[in-house]
Protein backbone atom coordinates (compact mmCIF):
# COMPACT_ATOMS: atom_id res chain seq x y z
CA UNK A 1 0.00 0.00 0.00
CA UNK A 2 1.52 3.14 -0.99
CA UNK A 3 2.00 5.51 2.04
CA UNK A 4 3.40 9.09 2.86
CA UNK A 5 5.75 9.02 5.56
CA UNK A 6 8.35 11.90 6.99
CA UNK A 7 11.83 11.32 7.88
CA UNK A 8 14.15 13.97 9.21
CA UNK A 9 17.76 14.99 7.32
CA UNK A 10 19.89 16.61 9.22
CA UNK A 11 16.78 18.66 11.18
CA UNK A 12 14.68 19.10 8.45
CA UNK A 13 11.25 17.06 8.31
CA UNK A 14 11.17 15.50 4.72
CA UNK A 15 7.99 13.72 2.79
CA UNK A 16 8.98 10.38 1.30
CA UNK A 17 6.18 9.01 -0.92
CA UNK A 18 6.50 5.23 -0.51
CA UNK A 19 5.18 1.86 -1.44
CA UNK A 20 5.68 -1.94 -0.68
CA UNK A 21 4.38 -4.88 -3.19
CA UNK A 22 1.87 -6.87 -1.67
CA UNK A 23 3.00 -9.66 0.92
CA UNK A 24 6.47 -7.49 1.97
CA UNK A 25 9.21 -9.74 2.57
CA UNK A 26 13.06 -9.24 1.10
CA UNK A 27 12.55 -6.87 -2.20
CA UNK A 28 14.87 -5.42 -4.21
CA UNK A 29 14.63 -1.19 -3.52
CA UNK A 30 14.50 2.14 -6.09
CA UNK A 31 15.00 5.61 -4.89
CA UNK A 32 13.00 7.58 -7.51
CA UNK A 33 14.37 10.67 -8.28
CA UNK A 34 11.87 13.45 -8.39
CA UNK A 35 11.96 15.65 -11.85
CA UNK A 36 11.42 19.63 -11.66
CA UNK A 37 7.72 19.75 -10.88
CA UNK A 38 8.63 18.28 -7.87
CA UNK A 39 6.71 14.64 -6.14
CA UNK A 40 3.62 15.08 -7.88
CA UNK A 41 1.35 12.24 -9.43
CA UNK A 42 3.50 11.14 -12.29
CA UNK A 43 6.59 10.31 -9.73
CA UNK A 44 4.08 8.92 -7.31
CA UNK A 45 2.73 6.76 -10.20
CA UNK A 46 6.43 5.69 -10.49
CA UNK A 47 6.54 4.64 -7.46
CA UNK A 48 3.23 2.59 -7.54
CA UNK A 49 4.45 0.97 -10.90
CA UNK A 50 7.73 -0.49 -8.97
CA UNK A 51 5.61 -2.06 -6.42
CA UNK A 52 3.59 -3.86 -8.84
CA UNK A 53 6.61 -5.32 -10.79
CA UNK A 54 7.84 -5.90 -7.06
CA UNK A 55 10.26 -3.56 -6.46
CA UNK A 56 10.08 -1.59 -3.09
CA UNK A 57 9.96 2.07 -4.13
CA UNK A 58 10.54 5.66 -2.56
CA UNK A 59 11.09 9.21 -3.57
CA UNK A 60 12.66 11.74 -1.58
CA UNK A 61 11.26 15.00 -1.84
CA UNK A 62 14.27 16.93 -2.69
CA UNK A 63 12.29 20.71 -2.47
CA UNK A 64 11.90 20.19 0.99
CA UNK A 65 13.78 23.06 2.27
CA UNK A 66 12.43 25.27 0.25
CA UNK A 67 8.78 27.40 0.43
CA UNK A 68 5.71 24.90 -1.51
CA UNK A 69 5.01 26.59 -5.45
CA UNK A 70 6.88 29.54 -7.06
CA UNK A 71 8.66 29.40 -10.32
CA UNK A 72 10.01 25.97 -11.31
CA UNK A 73 13.29 26.49 -12.75
CA UNK A 74 14.34 28.40 -9.50
CA UNK A 75 13.26 26.08 -7.23
CA UNK A 76 15.20 23.75 -9.28
CA UNK A 77 18.41 26.11 -8.94
CA UNK A 78 18.05 26.04 -5.56
CA UNK A 79 19.12 22.80 -4.77
CA UNK A 80 22.77 21.42 -3.88
CA UNK A 81 24.18 18.54 -4.30
CA UNK A 82 25.56 17.68 -0.81
CA UNK A 83 21.88 18.24 -0.17
CA UNK A 84 20.56 15.81 -2.81
CA UNK A 85 22.84 13.26 -1.50
CA UNK A 86 21.85 13.55 2.20
CA UNK A 87 18.34 13.45 1.55
CA UNK A 88 19.24 10.08 -0.64
CA UNK A 89 21.12 8.66 1.74
CA UNK A 90 18.41 9.39 4.53
CA UNK A 91 15.96 8.27 2.24
CA UNK A 92 18.43 4.51 1.86
CA UNK A 93 18.74 4.28 5.85
CA UNK A 94 14.70 4.52 5.73
CA UNK A 95 14.13 1.81 3.12
CA UNK A 96 16.49 -0.03 5.53
CA UNK A 97 15.47 -0.04 8.49
CA UNK A 98 11.23 -0.44 7.32
CA UNK A 99 9.77 -2.71 9.51
CA UNK A 100 6.83 -4.46 7.40
CA UNK A 101 9.77 -5.29 4.61
CA UNK A 102 13.40 -6.00 3.89
CA UNK A 103 15.36 -4.67 0.87
CA UNK A 104 17.48 -6.96 -0.41
CA UNK A 105 19.32 -4.30 -2.83
CA UNK A 106 19.11 -0.54 -3.66
CA UNK A 107 18.87 1.18 -7.57
CA UNK A 108 18.23 4.92 -8.33
CA UNK A 109 16.19 5.98 -11.20
CA UNK A 110 15.44 9.56 -12.63
CA UNK A 111 13.69 11.65 -14.43
CA UNK A 112 14.73 14.80 -16.55
CA UNK A 113 16.77 16.32 -13.82
CA UNK A 114 16.50 13.08 -11.84
CA UNK A 115 18.25 11.61 -14.36
CA UNK A 116 21.38 13.76 -13.94
CA UNK A 117 21.02 14.03 -10.01
CA UNK A 118 21.46 9.39 -10.31
CA UNK A 119 24.75 10.11 -11.52
CA UNK A 120 25.63 11.71 -8.26
CA UNK A 121 24.60 8.21 -7.09
CA UNK A 122 25.93 5.59 -9.57
CA UNK A 123 29.33 7.30 -10.44
CA UNK A 124 31.27 6.07 -7.96
CA UNK A 125 30.55 2.36 -6.01
CA UNK A 126 32.81 1.69 -3.02
CA UNK A 127 34.63 -1.76 -4.08
CA UNK A 128 34.50 -1.14 -7.96
CA UNK A 129 37.50 0.20 -8.36
CA UNK A 130 37.41 -1.31 -12.10
CA UNK A 131 33.65 0.58 -12.62
CA UNK A 132 34.80 3.52 -11.09
CA UNK A 133 37.94 3.91 -12.62
CA UNK A 134 35.96 3.29 -16.07
CA UNK A 135 33.34 5.92 -15.19
CA UNK A 136 36.11 8.50 -14.31
CA UNK A 137 37.79 7.86 -17.59
CA UNK A 138 34.42 7.88 -19.42
CA UNK A 139 33.42 11.44 -18.05
CA UNK A 140 36.41 13.24 -17.98
CA UNK A 141 37.69 11.89 -21.33
CA UNK A 142 34.43 13.43 -22.96
CA UNK A 143 35.51 16.86 -22.76
CA UNK A 144 38.83 15.87 -24.59
CA UNK A 145 37.26 14.43 -27.18
CA UNK A 146 34.47 17.05 -27.51
CA UNK A 147 36.99 20.12 -27.58
CA UNK A 148 40.44 18.25 -29.31
CA UNK A 149 38.30 16.87 -31.89
CA UNK A 150 36.77 20.73 -32.38
CA UNK A 151 40.29 22.32 -32.32
CA UNK A 152 41.19 19.98 -35.38
CA UNK A 153 38.55 21.06 -37.53
CA UNK A 154 40.35 25.15 -37.48
CA UNK A 155 42.12 25.11 -40.87
CA UNK A 156 44.52 28.07 -39.48
CA UNK A 157 45.95 25.73 -37.04
CA UNK A 158 46.70 23.15 -39.39
CA UNK A 159 48.18 25.66 -42.09
CA UNK A 160 50.35 27.24 -39.40
CA UNK A 161 50.97 25.59 -36.53
CA UNK A 162 50.92 21.92 -37.99
CA UNK A 163 52.58 20.35 -34.61
CA UNK A 164 49.83 21.27 -32.52
CA UNK A 165 47.49 19.63 -34.97
CA UNK A 166 49.59 16.63 -34.97
CA UNK A 167 49.83 15.86 -31.32
CA UNK A 168 45.88 17.49 -30.83
CA UNK A 169 44.89 15.13 -33.39
CA UNK A 170 46.91 12.12 -31.50
CA UNK A 171 45.17 13.20 -28.04
CA UNK A 172 41.65 13.25 -29.91
CA UNK A 173 42.13 9.40 -31.25
CA UNK A 174 43.62 8.58 -28.44
CA UNK A 175 40.36 9.79 -26.05
CA UNK A 176 38.40 8.77 -28.66
CA UNK A 177 39.07 5.09 -28.47
CA UNK A 178 39.29 5.39 -24.13
CA UNK A 179 36.05 6.85 -24.14
CA UNK A 180 34.60 4.46 -26.58
CA UNK A 181 36.32 1.27 -24.95
CA UNK A 182 35.36 2.44 -21.13
CA UNK A 183 32.02 2.79 -22.50
CA UNK A 184 31.46 -1.02 -23.56
CA UNK A 185 32.82 -1.80 -20.30
CA UNK A 186 30.12 0.08 -17.96
CA UNK A 187 27.35 -0.97 -20.43
CA UNK A 188 28.15 -4.79 -20.19
CA UNK A 189 30.12 -5.50 -17.15
CA UNK A 190 28.72 -2.57 -14.84
CA UNK A 191 25.59 -2.95 -16.28
CA UNK A 192 24.98 0.80 -17.10
CA UNK A 193 22.83 0.41 -19.67
CA UNK A 194 18.27 1.38 -20.07
CA UNK A 195 17.64 -2.08 -22.08
CA UNK A 196 19.32 -4.35 -24.08
CA UNK A 197 18.47 -3.02 -27.52
CA UNK A 198 19.93 0.66 -26.34
CA UNK A 199 23.01 -1.07 -24.66
CA UNK A 200 23.61 -2.67 -28.30
CA UNK A 201 22.92 0.75 -30.17
CA UNK A 202 25.93 2.34 -27.92
CA UNK A 203 27.94 -0.16 -27.80
CA UNK A 204 27.69 -0.55 -32.05
CA UNK A 205 28.89 3.58 -31.52
CA UNK A 206 31.29 2.56 -29.22
CA UNK A 207 32.70 -0.35 -32.18
CA UNK A 208 32.37 2.44 -34.82
CA UNK A 209 34.45 5.05 -33.30
CA UNK A 210 37.51 2.43 -32.75
CA UNK A 211 37.34 1.78 -35.93
CA UNK A 212 37.41 5.14 -37.74
CA UNK A 213 40.01 5.95 -35.18
CA UNK A 214 42.13 3.04 -35.86
CA UNK A 215 41.58 3.52 -39.98
CA UNK A 216 42.18 7.84 -39.23
CA UNK A 217 45.85 6.51 -37.92
CA UNK A 218 46.47 4.23 -40.23
CA UNK A 219 45.62 6.38 -43.30
CA UNK A 220 47.90 9.23 -41.45
CA UNK A 221 51.01 6.96 -41.01
CA UNK A 222 50.53 5.68 -44.93
CA UNK A 223 50.52 9.54 -45.95
CA UNK A 224 47.27 9.40 -47.57
CA UNK A 225 46.04 12.74 -45.73
CA UNK A 226 42.80 12.73 -47.30
CA UNK A 227 41.66 9.63 -46.46
CA UNK A 228 42.93 10.36 -43.07
CA UNK A 229 40.67 13.33 -43.13
CA UNK A 230 37.55 11.51 -43.61
CA UNK A 231 38.11 8.98 -41.19
CA UNK A 232 39.28 11.33 -38.83
CA UNK A 233 35.91 13.19 -39.34
CA UNK A 234 33.69 9.71 -39.18
CA UNK A 235 35.56 9.28 -35.87
CA UNK A 236 34.44 12.85 -34.39
CA UNK A 237 30.83 12.62 -35.43
CA UNK A 238 30.86 8.71 -33.89
CA UNK A 239 32.38 10.32 -30.60
CA UNK A 240 29.80 13.15 -30.37
CA UNK A 241 26.89 10.84 -30.76
CA UNK A 242 25.87 10.57 -27.06
CA UNK A 243 25.69 14.37 -27.36
CA UNK A 244 23.18 14.27 -30.41
CA UNK A 245 21.55 11.76 -28.25
CA UNK A 246 20.90 13.85 -25.30
CA UNK A 247 20.31 17.02 -27.20
CA UNK A 248 17.94 15.20 -29.84
CA UNK A 249 15.94 14.01 -26.79
CA UNK A 250 15.57 17.72 -25.20
CA UNK A 251 14.44 18.91 -29.01
CA UNK A 252 11.77 16.23 -29.27
CA UNK A 253 9.75 16.48 -26.34
CA UNK A 254 10.31 20.37 -26.11
CA UNK A 255 8.54 20.24 -29.83
CA UNK A 256 5.51 17.96 -28.92
CA UNK A 257 5.50 19.11 -25.87
CA UNK A 258 5.10 15.84 -24.35
CA UNK A 259 7.75 12.44 -25.01
CA UNK A 260 5.83 11.28 -27.62
CA UNK A 261 7.26 7.39 -28.39
CA UNK A 262 8.85 7.64 -25.36
CA UNK A 263 8.87 5.57 -21.97
CA UNK A 264 9.69 4.98 -18.81
CA UNK A 265 11.71 2.58 -19.73
CA UNK A 266 13.63 3.95 -22.50
CA UNK A 267 11.99 1.14 -25.27
CA UNK A 268 9.14 3.66 -26.84
CA UNK A 269 9.61 3.56 -30.78
CA UNK A 270 11.52 7.19 -30.92
CA UNK A 271 14.07 6.07 -27.65
CA UNK A 272 15.11 2.64 -29.54
CA UNK A 273 15.29 4.55 -33.19
CA UNK A 274 16.98 7.87 -31.65
CA UNK A 275 19.62 5.29 -29.65
CA UNK A 276 20.80 3.91 -32.80
CA UNK A 277 19.94 7.21 -35.41
CA UNK A 278 21.71 9.84 -32.86
CA UNK A 279 25.23 8.26 -34.45
CA UNK A 280 24.11 7.05 -37.87
CA UNK A 281 21.97 9.61 -38.92
CA UNK A 282 24.63 12.47 -38.15
CA UNK A 283 26.68 10.06 -40.28
CA UNK A 284 24.79 9.62 -43.38
CA UNK A 285 24.77 13.25 -43.55
CA UNK A 286 28.67 13.79 -43.65
CA UNK A 287 28.85 10.73 -46.26
CA UNK A 288 26.60 13.02 -48.19
CA UNK A 289 28.28 16.00 -47.65
CA UNK A 290 31.94 15.20 -48.56
CA UNK A 291 30.30 13.04 -51.68
CA UNK A 292 28.96 16.09 -52.76
CA UNK A 293 32.06 17.95 -52.15
CA UNK A 294 33.98 15.74 -53.88
CA UNK A 295 31.91 14.74 -56.83
CA UNK A 296 29.31 17.42 -57.66
CA UNK A 297 29.42 20.75 -59.35
CA UNK A 298 28.63 24.22 -57.83
CA UNK A 299 24.60 23.38 -57.48
CA UNK A 300 25.31 20.33 -55.38
CA UNK A 301 26.99 22.47 -53.33
CA UNK A 302 24.36 25.30 -52.84
CA UNK A 303 21.78 22.47 -52.02
CA UNK A 304 24.24 20.68 -49.78
CA UNK A 305 25.06 23.98 -48.07
CA UNK A 306 21.47 25.16 -48.01
CA UNK A 307 20.65 21.62 -46.01
CA UNK A 308 23.46 22.20 -43.82
CA UNK A 309 22.05 25.49 -42.72
CA UNK A 310 18.80 23.87 -41.96
CA UNK A 311 20.48 20.93 -39.55
CA UNK A 312 22.33 23.79 -37.82
CA UNK A 313 19.41 25.47 -37.32
CA UNK A 314 17.82 22.12 -35.96
CA UNK A 315 20.75 21.75 -33.65
CA UNK A 316 20.74 25.02 -32.26
CA UNK A 317 16.43 24.70 -31.05
CA UNK A 318 17.76 21.23 -29.47
CA UNK A 319 20.79 22.53 -28.13
CA UNK A 320 18.64 25.42 -26.43
CA UNK A 321 16.09 22.77 -25.42
CA UNK A 322 18.91 20.84 -23.69
CA UNK A 323 20.49 24.40 -22.27
CA UNK A 324 17.00 25.48 -20.53
CA UNK A 325 16.06 22.12 -18.72
CA UNK A 326 19.34 20.88 -17.53
CA UNK A 327 21.95 22.91 -18.17
CA UNK A 328 21.20 26.21 -17.06
CA UNK A 329 19.55 24.82 -13.50
CA UNK A 330 22.93 23.68 -13.07
CA UNK A 331 25.29 27.27 -13.96
CA UNK A 332 22.23 28.57 -11.63
CA UNK A 333 22.69 26.25 -8.83
CA UNK A 334 26.93 27.14 -9.43
CA UNK A 335 26.46 30.84 -9.59
CA UNK A 336 24.03 31.44 -6.18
Amino acid sequence: MARNDTIQVNGHPMRVYLDIPAGGGTRPGVVVMIHGPGLDKFIETQVEDLARHGYIGAAPDLFHRQEAGGDMMARVGKLRDQEILADVDATVAYMKGLKDARVSSLAVLGFCMGGRNTYLLKGYVAGDFAGNLAFAAHVLIAAIVTFAGALQLVPQIRARVIGVHRWNGRLFLLASMTAAASGLYMIWVRGSRANTIAGLATSLDAILILAFAVMAWRAVRARRIDAHRRWALRTWIAASGIWFQRIGIFGWTTFHHAPVGMTNRFDGWFDLSWAFGCYLLPLAILEAYLRVRERHGERGRYLMAAGMLLLAVVTAYATHAAYANVWRPFLWRLGA
